[in-house]
């Protein structure tokens, strides 16, 4: 358990703010943290896919302005050949 999902159900269960958790709230807190975890670990993993989603999305962006630059380069390189040759 981590200590983001034993936080979170603390203050879920002690909603009085006491401190403590009754032994009838044992089991329920057993329950809910092996719940809460597991939503936990999803939210982990889609973030991490947004973040691998934007990470490419970005070297993408990178790729093409770096071929666009690169055909522009090569444009003007032509230009010059073609006006020195003239």
């Amino acid at each position: 358990m981590t200590e983001e999902c034993f936080e979170d159900v603390w203050h879920e269960m002690d909603f009085n703010e006491t401190g403590f958790i009754t032994w009838h709230q044992v089991k329920p807190f057993i329950t809910r943290v092996n719940i809460h975890e597991e939503e936990l670990a999803e939210e982990r993993r889609i973030a991490e896919e947004e973040r691998q989603k934007e990470l490419e999305a970005k070297e993408q962006a990178k790729r093409e302005k770096e071929a666009e630059e690169e055909a522009k380069r090569r444009a003007l390189e032509a230009e010059e050949e073609g006006s020195e040759a003239g």
